[in-house]
Parts: C-alpha cells; structure tokens; sequence
C-alpha cells in the first residue's frame, strides 16, 4: 500500500483527493493537512466521510520522513508550494504538485505571471509536468510531478493531435468556461452564489494565467477568453484555428483517434451534444469533438476541473509512478 499525505486538504481539490485515495486499492490515506481545521477529525468537518477517524494536523513544520509517507500530494494556492523547496529535497517519497509553482520550465516567465519570486529554482528542472497524454515517459523515472492547470489540460489535451502530426498552427484562439470551483474554495465576492447565479459572465481576456502552460506544450501563440458558469464543476473549451492544410472532417477525425487511440481517459466523440459538463462530473475523462466549419477547425473539449483537470489527473500520475495501471481506482465514479 502506498501511503499518502494531502497538504491542503480542507480545499475543493483536497477533498476529491480524499475521497479518490480513500477508494484506491492501492493506497492509504495517512496524514491530511489544513491549517483551517488543525486538530479536528475528518469527519466532523466533513461528514461525507463518516467512518475516518483521522485528524487535520498544520503541515508547518512536518518531518515528513518521520512521517513514513510514500507520496505526499500539495493541493495548496500557487505561491506555497515553492517556499517548501528545502522541505522537499530532504522528503525520500515522490510529490505531486497540483499548484502552479512547478508548471513552468522558465523560472522568469513564472515570476511574471505569477507576481512572484519563485523560491526554489534549482528544484523546477526536476519537476515533469503531470500531463500522462504527453509525458508518460519522463513520469515513469521521476519523483517529482506537477499537474497542469485546469484550463491548460483541457487546451492541450485538445491541441496536442494538430502538434502530433505537424499542423500549421501559429495562433490559436480559446473560449473557455468553468464552474465556480475553479475559483477555489476561499470565499470572495466574485464568487458568493447572489454574484453569480443566474449570471454568465466573462473574467479574462488574454491575461489568463495558464495561457503560459499552454504556450508551452503547444508552441504557438494564444488568446483566450474565460468566463464563469453558474454550475459547480467543469470546463468547456473550445479552440479555434485556420484550417490552413485544408484538411477534410475525415481527416481531422482520423487524426485525433489516431493519437488517442490507446489512452483510457481521452474519448473522441461524433456529436457535439456530449460536449456536456454532465458527462464527465466526477470522472477522469475528457471528452473531445473535433470539427470544421467552413475554413475554421473547432476543437471542443470538455473535463471536471476538479478530476482530470486536478484531483484525479495526479492519481492517474501517481499510478505511473507507482507501476499500477493507469485506470487503477478511477474508473466508475461519477
């Protein structure tokens, strides 16, 4: 059994962890994390988890080694996760990060983005970003992993064919909405349900901070627009580019399932109307419909935030690091 510690657990993503661990045949939930609840046991704070008996402890200070862990999992706001460089280099488990702080090759491009000072540069080379589509070879020999954003799995993985099989693609352009999870579990005005129910409406326009994830993985330039929907969880992007090959729909399609053909969690679809946030809540998959209109190509792409776009993608890493299949405790939740 793999033991687990979750830092940051009392937050929207640390609790999918929970209960995503808690129901993994493979590991055991050992300590859990939250200077909100120190002191207080799981299931009096939440009682979704009626039979834990185990305590919320402040990780300040840990001794992670005397703590026994085989992987610790950071589910903490950007910012937090690189001050604890020091504490890190010295932990002998793996660690998987799904901050910000550890996405970005380029330490200055993080800095900026982030309005920060990242803390620990020497330790971003070793980080693999947790994107098991992409980087399955590189998570199979490390211990160090950072999930990408929500926002920036859902693009990418909609992007990643065109780069696969060379396409022209110099600028992308991205519409793309969440749910209120998104904006995390800390209150604030923006997100207080009088806010934003019944309302739809835009927060970002070119400024997003995962567009430089994006950029990355995909080398060309993006604008994207993103806005809040008045649901709980999920995210629908959709992509938009020049179909400057001229390809046919056979072909676009044929590309995709070629490049997906063997991965579990990615699901090519014929029909726009499994687009839905419904059809992936609470699951690993991403749904993808890709389609041309006219000379455009639109990739539509559809994930939970909090599961392939967080909690569930870094069991999915942690399975590969762990040697279990990658389906191994995510398959049937819903």
């Amino acid at each position: 059994m793999v033991s687990v510690g979750i830092v940051g657990a009392s937050g929207y993503t640390g609790l999918e962890l929970i209960r995503l661990v808690l129901n993994h045949p493979n590991m055991h939930l050992s300590h859990i994390f939250s200077r909100t609840y120190s002191g207080q046991k799981l299931s009096d704070v939440f009682p979704q988890f009626p039979l834990q008996s185990i305590v919320f402890n402040s990780f300040d200070g840990a001794d992670l080694n005397g703590l026994e862990l085989d992987l610790l999992f950071l589910a903490l706001p950007h910012g937090e996760s690189h001050a604890l460089g020091p504490i890190l280099e010295s932990f002998e488990g793996s660690v998987i990060d799904l901050s910000a702080d550890f996405r970005l090759n380029d330490i200055d491009t993080y800095n900026a983005t982030y309005d920060q000072h990242h803390e620990s540069p020497h330790l971003n080379d070793a980080f693999v970003l947790g994107l098991p589509e992409l980087k399955r070879h590189s998570l199979t020999s490390t211990r160090y992993v950072a999930c990408p954003g929500c926002y920036s799995t859902s693009v990418i993985l909609a992007l990643w064919p065109l780069v696969q099989k060379a396409f022209n693609m110099d600028h992308v352009i991205v519409d793309a909405k969440s749910g209120m999870t998104g904006a995390g579990r800390t209150p604030k005005v923006n997100s207080l349900f009088v806010e934003r129910s019944n309302s739809f409406a835009a927060y970002t326009s070119g400024v997003h901070r995962h567009i430089p994830e994006i950029r990355q993985e995909i080398k060309c330039s993006v604008t994207m627009t993103n806005y809040f929907l008045p649901i709980r969880r999920g995210i629908i992007s959709t992509c938009y580019l020049p179909n400057q090959p001229n390809w046919s729909q056979t072909q676009l399609i044929t590309a995709f399932q070629d490049v997906y053909k063997d991965e579990p969690f990615i699901r090519i679809v014929d029909d726009i109307h499994y687009i839905s946030t419904a059809h992936v809540e609470g699951t690993n998959y991403c749904l993808l419909f890709p389609f041309i209109q006219n000379d455009t190509i639109l990739i539509f792409s559809v994930i939970d935030n909090l599961m392939k776009g967080a909690a569930s993608q870094g069991i999915q890493c942690a399975n590969i690091l762990f040697g279990d299949p990658e389906t191994t405790g995510l398959m049937g939740f819903s």
